[in-house]
């Protein structure tokens, strides 16, 4: 489709201008189709010119007010998910607005090479097609991994391209590329030189799989509260057990001492066993020592230290030093010298003949067999317990010592703690800014590498002198030759953690340190999961190169779970393609996709039952606007977002609304009759035009105020209500008689233009798709994109007047008249009687213009109230009060054929209350969101109050 096939060029419309061909699409094509609207925007955005379009020009540090923005740049190892999709939305509405408001808008996208991840993305690739990494040598590994990552690099830009942000492409970066590697090694080398990294043995979370060290992040904490069988590395592991050992004491032969443990592949590795000096039924013990049950060569001293807990079991510890970060401070305070029995790759070592090269997990049934076998297994209980695994490989971490570089974080958060509070940093939300202050102050030393072929490889060089081993910082062998006095350097194979290239971002994607005056980021936005990994990183790395926060304001939005509160994970099978809600998607597509994974078969069959629960007919088509929307929508949420369809569908009808609403006044053409009416309809109209103009205003200023505060959930809530309540349902039906009526159609139908033309522009950051086609099918100007245009001032208050006000209080009182006599008409019984008139009582005067616009919409005759009007009527009445100062005067007869109704409308209304109070005493109920405890007690006390509101009108009658 083109664009001259689907826009006139100069037709009018209702004096102005009017695409009567876009008109003839629309009537063609009755109801709002996302796929048509956004192939109709897409080929606008390709249609713009250099000049329209200059976002991607944008040079950031220019004169205008620069506004960068980065995007948290997604991992090149699958598909963009939700969460990926909440961080767009946000982003990109928030740079619209921004633009819209006269910024230079340079929102820069980019990708993270990932280094774990994507290495073990790639190796469950090869393992798929029957190859094993250990079959590959370095370089042909290698290769693998830069063809994923030229195919990934390729399909998330066009992912990223499917959503339509104002992304700088021009200036997008790559992790791994040049720009950001020399990046790296320049900051890694000056905080080497400074004294800042160092080497040292310690222990660390290791992947025997990975043969790496992993961050906190890529650690799985798995609840295992009931005896469970695992396979991990296809091997069946049972977990959930607390194994109980005896060791005899040296000088007796029939006392011994018994320890718990759930690890007991580690037994080989004990050096000792220590008890609480203040437990007293081990006093005697301490001092002493025990012979080990499978080695009786080995004795182990039992000592005291107050850290061990007498209540926990026994109340004695076997101290495995090499193994357990705990064992090993109790064995330094005790000079309890070390034992490794596993090497990096997970087995055994320094063991029995019949167990050294295993598999740990492999040999845990063997030990346990080992030790019936000679008497020492004292016990095996069920034991609940928290399983740490590889979140990449789903390998058993294992605490291990390993030489490590680390980063010295002291004098660093405490600078940054300094310009937290001297720069003031915002948080949103607020709360957060404490957990970020109790997170700096306990904040550790940061382990910086790992030990794997894929990422920044650590610009360190090793070289021997008289005095051992030294090491140099330096970003190439020459500098490092020259630093190192002309010794022979040999570099480090091991590469920097992923977050160290992430945490520079807000320097390195603004061409840092080729460039040395960056701008500060306006704001930064991400989940809350990663705002120690990644946002305090880089507030802390970027603040030691340029001596300032490198972001005024954290933006954090809430965790995206399933409905029913789970998180979204490939192993449950509940994670949502944004593509799927964009494009939709069948039932058996989504059943193919889920059978790809590598599930068990009980996950399997778990997941199936989500999907044929959650999508039984798959999902419908809901177009890029109303996931950006329904997005939106949902961070009313502080803590999670609980996902499902309906927001999306909701978003769906509010767009929906906005296509029909321009296809009804559009259908009316503009003329030009005068038959002597003009003056007292024209006097009505007025009324209605200062309301909604002022109904707009308070939206705008509503819309500007949350957009500073950061709340698009109220942003979007705002403009939901003056949509689907202002304009489609209030405005159309004041508006409904004078449209038909040819002297005021034309007043109506010009200022219903004005008003779009300032509600597209309060609406576009949000939904930018159908805004900018509406944009241009009413031919506004300016003619170039949207987000260029001006956004609605707050200034703007001729309109928000007392007089507007007081026309505002009128159309509510009239509107509250029609809802009442339209309740009344629906709840009546039908009668043969004569309708008698309907009387408003008011000091408005304004409402007498009116009567006959009520008239119209309700079928009734309305009179204002004079005072000889009800001298003579041998009628009685009912008082409705429509507000402090109007009353609507009601025949009584009407009320009283409306009684059945009222009842019956009661009793379902107190149905409602039972079932709510059904749900609120059952037992689970204390552990519901508080978030869904005040919506039940909130719609418990609205049914309530309907309900006390239906009696009074009985009462009445």
């Amino acid at each position: 489709m083109h664009l001259h096939s689907f826009f006139h060029v100069h037709p009018k419309f209702f004096g102005l201008y009017k695409p009567y061909q876009f008109v003839r699409c629309l009537n063609l094509q009755s109801s709002y189709q996302p796929a048509h609207v956004e192939a109709v925007w897409h080929e606008l955005q390709q249609g713009l010119s250099s000049v329209e379009h200059p976002p991607s020009k944008a040079n950031i540090n220019s004169d205008t007010h620069p506004f960068p923005i980065l995007l948290p740049p997604p991992n090149i190892t699958g598909k963009l998910h939700i969460g990926h999709a909440l961080t767009i939305t946000i982003q990109d509405a928030l740079a619209r607005y921004y633009s819209m408001n006269g910024c230079q808008v340079s929102f820069r996208p980019g990708t993270d090479h990932a280094g774990i991840a994507t290495q073990s993305a790639v190796e469950k690739f090869l393992n798929k097609k029957g190859i094993t990494k250990a079959n590959l040598t370095e370089s042909e590994f290698m290769l693998q991994v830069r063809d994923w990552e030229h195919q990934f690099q390729h399909r998330i830009r066009k992912q990223l391209e499917a959503f339509g942000a104002l992304f700088d492409w021009e200036n997008g970066f790559y992790t791994l590329d040049q720009e950001r590697s020399h990046a790296v090694s320049k900051a890694f080398v000056d905080l080497f030189d400074s004294g800042y990294i160092y080497r040292a043995n310690r222990f660390v979370n290791w992947c025997p799989k990975l043969t790496s060290a992993i961050s906190e992040m890529e650690v799985e904490s798995q609840l295992i509260s009931d005896p469970v069988t695992k396979r991990i590395n296809g091997v069946s592991v049972d977990f959930g057990y607390m194994y109980q050992i005896a060791y005899p004491l040296l000088d007796s032969s029939n006392e011994s001492i018994v320890v718990s443990t759930t690890r007991p592949e580690t037994v080989f590795g004990d050096r000792a066993i220590a008890v609480n000096p203040h437990d007293s039924k081990y006093q005697r013990f301490i001092g002493k020592f025990a012979r080990h049950p499978l080695r009786p060569d080995l004795v182990l001293p039992i000592v005291a230290d107050d850290t061990v807990d007498p209540t926990f079991y026994t109340g004695a510890l076997k101290i495995t030093p090499s193994h357990s970060s705990v064992d090993f401070d109790i064995a330094k305070r005790h000079e309890i010298p070390l034992a490794p029995i596993l090497d990096l790759k997970g087995r055994l070592v320094n063991c029995s003949n019949e167990l050294n090269g295993m598999d740990r997990l492999c040999a845990r049934p063997k030990i346990v067999q080992m030790l019936k076998n000679v008497g020492a297994l004292v016990n095996q209980l069920f034991h609940s317990c928290v399983l740490s695994v590889c979140s990449r490989t789903g390998d058993v971490i294992e605490p291990i010592m390993v030489p490590q570089w680390y980063l010295s974080v002291d004098h660093l958060r405490k600078e940054l703690l300094h310009m937290t509070e001297e720069q003031n940093l915002k948080f949103f939300p607020p709360s957060t800014k404490s957990d970020w202050y109790r997170w700096l102050e306990n904040m550790q030393d940061w382990c910086l590498s790992r030990q794997i072929a894929w990422g920044h490889r650590i610009p360190v060089w090793k070289y021997e002198t008289t005095n051992g081993e030294q090491w140099v910082a330096a970003e190439t062998q020459e500098k490092a030759i020259k630093k190192s006095n002309g010794a022979l350097v040999t570099q480090d194979s091991d590469v920097l953690d992923t977050w160290f290239s992430s945490s520079l971002l807000p320097l390195s994607a603004f061409g840092w340190p080729r460039l040395k005056n960056v701008p500060i980021l306006p704001f930064i936005e991400s989940g809350k999961d990663i705002i120690f990994f990644w946002i305090a990183r880089m507030a802390l790395m970027c603040s030691y190169f340029t001596k300032a926060l490198p972001f005024r304001e954290v933006i954090l939005h809430p965790l995206i779970r399933d409905s029913e509160g789970r998180k979204m994970s490939k192993s449950l099978g509940n994670v949502i393609d944004p593509m799927d809600i964009i494009h939709g998607v069948s039932f058996d597509k989504l059943e193919a996709k889920l059978l790809e994974g590598s599930f068990s078969k009980s996950e399997m069959l778990k997941s199936l039952a989500h999907l044929k629960k959650s999508f039984p007919k798959g999902i419908r088509a809901q177009g890029l606007d109303a996931l950006r929307f329904g997005l939106c929508l949902s961070l009313h949420h502080n803590q999670r977002i609980l996902l499902d369809m309906e927001s999306f569908s909701n978003s769906y009808r509010f767009l929906s609304k906005l296509w029909n609403l321009v296809r009804y006044f559009g259908q009316y053409e503009s003329v030009s009759v005068n038959n002597g009416n003009q003056a007292t309809l024209n006097e009505s109209f007025k009324i209605i035009k200062d309301a909604f103009d002022h109904r707009l205003q308070l939206t705008v200023e509503c819309c500007r105020e949350n957009f500073d505060n950061r709340s698009l959930f109220k942003v979007a809530e705002s403009l939901e209500k003056f949509l689907l309540n202002d304009l489609s349902v209030e405005f159309v039906d004041l508006t409904r008689p004078l449209l038909k009526n040819p002297d005021t159609r034309d007043n109506v139908l010009q200022f219903f233009h004005h008003l779009m033309n300032k509600f597209l522009r309060l609406t576009h950051p949000v939904i930018p798709c159908l805004t900018e086609v509406l944009w241009k099918h009413l031919d506004y100007k300016p003619k170039g994109p949207l987000h260029k245009g001006i956004y609605p001032s707050a200034e703007e208050r001729k309109v928000v007047s007392e007089k507007a006000a007081q026309a505002n209080e009128v159309v509510k009182d009239i509107m509250k008249i029609i809802y009442y006599l339209r309740s009344l008409k629906v709840n009546r019984k039908p009668s043969n009687d004569q309708e008698l008139p309907v009387y408003i009582l008011s000091s408005t005067g304004s409402l007498g213009k009116f009567c006959e616009t009520i008239k119209y919409l309700t079928g009734y005759q309305v009179n204002m109230l004079l005072e000889n009007d009800l001298q003579n009527s041998t009628s009685t009445f009912v008082q409705f009060m429509v507000s402090r100062d109007t009353v609507l005067m009601v025949p009584s007869n009407f009320m009283h054929r409306n009684l059945p109704k009222l009842e019956k409308n009661i009793d379902e209304l107190r149905k409602k209350v039972e079932k709510l109070d059904f749900i609120t005493a059952s037992a689970g109920y204390v552990k519901a969101p508080a978030s869904i405890k005040t919506r039940n007690k909130q719609h418990r006390e609205e049914l309530l109050a309907m309900i006390n509101s239906l009696r009074d009108k009985i009462n009445r009658q």
